[in-house]
């Protein structure tokens, strides 16, 4: 479980990390050879600087190291020096923090019992977290009525079925220890088990909870089979109350496998799930796909576990490191060490992530004794991101009466400063390559996450809160089909495959709107005539224009230098065109650029000022239009599915 002390101390750092020149001396304290010489380098540390902002985690890094130490004692003194020296504002999670670590080290309890009854007292109103570090010290303590009666009261303050929420999924797990000590086995087990599903990095292993079972006396010697079915009542009531159970089975398959209980029922359900989500969306399909795949392997049927393992490599991202790691591992038991070397590396990504760097290293120096591991990954890594797409061609569909061609809609949610936008906005570079305007169209829209975007607009904003965005990348296809993960430019071309996957499915869905397009510049004006003719008129309906540049150079600090159809207007407002009662909707707008260009820079220089207030602002002033990149995209979308029913480009001569 992770340290909290560690946590709240390294936190901590980064807070100070731009504004505390000292820093690079705590550094190398924590980066001594051993425990005890860190602890003298803090000692040094503490005196040399003793007006530092940072002396409080001095104080607290002390802490874990005479804990490591098993100095008692001293890790005491220290800990009670760091609660002495901290922000009034930071108290009460220090408190609860302290608190929770003593207990989980059963050490110094009784102060543990007084920091985080100070610290309830200090927050002053019923704090779910804090109330489970009290049940928790007061479990350690054996106090075990107590603790649950506390227990009850964190669980009731919680959303309904919350134990099904891997968010509250901790909380009902150490009602179940306390329940299991009050004599009340079965319940408590229940709720265990129902972690283990949940939560497994987290979980308690299977051995440990057949000696639970035989320890309480629940099993008469049927240790097993009391487990079972244990188990397959958690499971049931799990199905019952998840709300997609096919997505649920998909879940039940991988968990009971790798924990190796109820292995017929995980290989049924995985199958099952499977089989129905072939008409569903690409990433639910290749979730069911790697679900088996890891059932597969877990269960140690490796040749069916490479099939749907691969499946779902083509689309995963280099930090589903379980995908790659599996497949990787799969493929050394088959005997095909190339493959697994090359599994391996896609799982790498920009960083070393230790066991697929220690699974490559390993097979490297079998394979390639004479070569840099490094230098391999990054010929490799390269190559990847030079890919070429395949122009993608459209097959001819005689369409029936009041039926036309979809153009789909391809919409990205990005943000110059976000790193993890890299993988999304070079796939959807990709997909401009792969398809004509006659079969997609593109809008990018730019957001303040995480920080001020010199691209972005109101209307930008506008579209994200209509969609409810709260992070980038999001990429949302037809209006309805959203995908929101993200990756560095290593896994651009699983996401590139990912959305063409969906792109080219709903290609072959006719759409029952057509909409003609027509726009000209004259001067600096923008004249834009469009005419929707459908037949599903409904008040609903709306037709929105937006303004674009197709490309506009500007480099943030996610390294991406050109931007592809950025959203610059949205005609007359984000809102969008009402539809008559009957007939066709006719939209003939006039835009003046020259005015756009001065209202962006309006809301620059307002959005200038309200970051510069928290503390930072716009690196660049990007409020320029090239009139020779001017492009317009038409839709028409349902505002209550959020539907796109059709789409159209023109750009401007």
């Amino acid at each position: 479980m992770l340290n909290r002390i560690f946590f709240f101390l390294i936190s901590s750092v980064y807070l100070f990390a731009q504004t505390s020149g000292d820093q690079i001396a705590f550094q190398q304290a924590m980066s001594a050879s051993t425990d005890s010489a860190r602890i003298a380098a803090f000692d040094k540390f503490i005196i040399e600087n003793p007006a530092s902002k940072l002396i409080p985690n001095a104080y607290a890094a002390k802490f874990q190291l005479y804990s490591n130490l098993k100095n008692d004692s001293a890790a005491f003194a220290s800990i009670r020096k760091y609660l002495s020296l901290i922000d009034q504002s930071q108290v009460v999670p220090a408190l609860n923090a302290v608190a929770y670590e003593f207990a989980q080290r059963k050490f110094f309890l009784d102060s543990a019992a007084m920091f985080i009854d100070q610290a309830i007292v200090l927050y002053k109103k019923h704090e779910p977290v804090l109330l489970n570090t009290q049940a928790f010290v007061l479990y350690q303590l054996q106090r075990y009525a107590e603790a649950e009666k506390i227990q009850q009261k964190v669980i009731a303050l919680l959303p309904q079925n919350s134990e099904y929420d891997s968010r509250y999924t901790p909380f009902s797990m150490q009602l179940g220890f306390i329940q299991v000590e009050l004599n009340e086995p079965i319940s408590g087990i229940k709720k265990i088990i129902l972690g283990n599903i949940i939560l497994p990095k987290q979980s308690i292993s299977v051995n440990n909870i057949d000696s639970l079972i035989e320890l309480k006396k629940i099993a008469f010697g049927r240790v097993h089979a009391v487990r079972d079915s244990l188990y397959r009542v958690v499971v049931s009531e799990y199905i019952k109350h998840s709300p997609d159970t096919t997505m649920a089975k998909s879940f039940l398959g991988v968990s009971l496998s790798r924990s190796n209980v109820l292995s017929e029922t995980a290989l049924s359900f995985v199958k099952e799930s499977y089989a129905a989500v072939q008409t569903r969306t690409i990433e639910e399909r290749s979730g069911a796909a790697g679900a088996l795949g890891l059932t597969y392997y877990h269960l140690k049927q490796y040749e069916d576990a490479e099939k749907y393992l691969t499946e779902i490599a083509n689309y995963a991202s280099s930090n589903e490191t379980e995908i790659f790691m599996s497949l990787g591992d799969v493929k050394e038991k088959l005997g095909k060490k190339k493959e697994a070397f090359d599994i391996y590396i896609s799982g790498v990504g920009s960083s070393r992530s230790t066991p697929i760097y220690e699974k490559l290293l390993s097979l490297k120096n079998e394979l390639f004794p004479t070569l840099s591991l490094d230098s391999i990954i990054v010929v490799r890594q390269n190559t990847a991101l030079q890919f070429t797409p395949e122009e993608f061609h459209r097959e001819r569909v005689i369409q029936k009466k009041n039926e036309f061609s979809k153009i789909v809609m391809a919409e990205l949610f990005t943000g110059s400063e976000c790193r993890p936008c890299q993988a999304a906005d070079i796939a959807f570079d990709y997909l401009i390559e792969r398809f004509k305007t006659s079969s997609i169209a593109i809008l990018e829209y730019h957001l303040h996450i995480p920080q001020p975007d010199p691209l972005s607009n109101a209307d930008a904003e506008k579209r994200g809160d209509y969609y409810g965005i709260n992070s980038t990348p999001t990429a949302i296809f037809g209006g309805s089909t959203v995908i929101n993960s993200g990756g560095n430019k290593f896994a651009a071309k699983s996401k590139f495959i990912l959305y063409s996957e969906i792109i080219e499915r709903q290609l072959k869905i006719p759409s029952v709107a057509d909409i003609s397009l027509r726009s000209s510049l004259k001067k600096n004006i923008l004249i834009i005539n469009a005419e929707v003719l459908t037949t599903v008129i409904h008040k609903n309906l709306k037709l929105r224009i937006a303004v674009v540049e197709d490309e506009v150079y500007y480099k943030g600090s996610n390294g991406i230098e050109h931007h592809k159809f950025v959203v610059r207007k949205m005609v007359k407002s984000a809102y969008g065109f009402s539809f008559p009662k009957k007939g066709k909707l006719r939209v003939n707008e006039t835009l003046n650029l020259k005015t756009l260009t001065a209202d962006l820079a309006k809301y620059y220089e307002t959005t200038n000022a309200h970051y510069a207030q928290l503390g930072s602002g716009l690196k660049a002033k990007k409020n320029e239009i090239d009139l020779k990149r001017i492009a317009v995209v038409a839709f028409v979308q349902d505002d209550v599915t959020h539907e796109i029913l059709q789409s159209s480009v023109v750009k401007i001569d």
